[in-house]
């Protein structure tokens, strides 16, 4: 045990963690992407979750079949009032599947994971968005008598990452490594993965485009392992992100469509973990 304890240790020095967990992985080279979703050995259906479509913040409004949440702007039409431009949270309708292969550092450890891809974003604001996990069940929220939290700072049995670089979790919040992650810097396009692996790997992570920017203990986290609980996916539309969507692709516009290299392109692409269509050449 204690061998195993020490290697680990190495391996977190080689990656840049500190002593409060949190790191960046600019000088490795490995990669911590999950493992593409399997059952028995066969490349399973496409993983498709969509937001919740009662459960979320006054500020965001979702769309496309519950698969884009959005915030309210200056510029909408019609606002909710002493919401404009607020943001607020919104979380998976379904639990996670919890499966092996989240962690390919450990790749029988089984967790849980989901993609979020930057549609929309804005300038003049320096923070971000937030993304982690609960095992709050919306279904079981009592929204007749109790009121839902703005942000999922507040939001029981959770755990986010982001903002303007900090953990959140129900007793505590922590800051992370002075650049390691800024949401504000956050594009359209980018491709936001979290991941949370019970043990061996006892890992939650956070990805931007497949490069992690940050890490911590799961058990830290304040959540039940996975498998043990449902867990579902959550975010916060604040700061800069504008507009996201599940998933790691923003689908093609009609305009795209139409363009002759695009289809081409197509013959190029297929299915990955959480349902949506990449270039063949970066899905392993």
């Amino acid at each position: 045990m204690a061998s195993d304890d020490l290697l680990r240790r190495a391996a977190d020095s080689r990656l840049g963690s500190t002593s409060q967990s949190f790191f960046t992985a600019a000088s490795s080279t490995r990669s911590f992407k999950p493992l593409r979703h399997k059952k028995d050995n066969v490349v399973g259906d496409p993983i498709l979750y969509k937001f919740h479509p009662t459960l979320f913040s006054k500020g965001v409004q979702l769309g496309d079949g519950c698969m884009t949440v959005k915030q309210f702007r200056p510029d909408d039409t019609f606002l909710p009032a002493l919401e404009t431009g607020s943001g607020g949270m919104a979380m998976t309708r379904e639990p996670l599947e919890a499966r092996a292969g989240v962690a390919p550092d450990s790749e029988h450890a089984i967790g849980v994971t989901f993609d979020i891809t930057i549609e929309e974003t804005c300038v003049g604001v320096r923070d971000g968005m937030g993304i982690g996990f609960t095992a709050q069940d919306p279904d079981k929220w009592p929204l007749h008598r109790k009121a839902l939290p703005k942000s999922a700072m507040q939001f029981p049995r959770t755990c986010v990452v982001g903002y303007s670089g900090a953990w959140y979790q129900q007793g505590g919040r922590s800051v992370l490594n002075k650049g390691s992650w800024e949401p504000g810097r956050l594009a359209r396009g980018d491709v936001v993965t979290a991941v949370l692996a019970g043990p061996p790997a006892n890992v939650m992570r956070i990805m931007v485009n497949g490069k992690v920017v940050a890490q911590r203990p799961a058990s830290d986290c304040g959540l039940p392992a996975p498998g043990e609980e449902p867990l579902f996916g959550i975010v916060d539309i604040e700061g800069t992100c504008v507009k996201a969507r599940l998933g790691n692709r923003i689908p093609w516009t009609l305009e795209e469509m139409m363009d002759p290299t695009k289809v081409t392109a197509m013959a190029g692409m297929k299915f990955f973990a959480s349902g949506s269509i990449i270039n063949a050449e970066h899905a392993d």
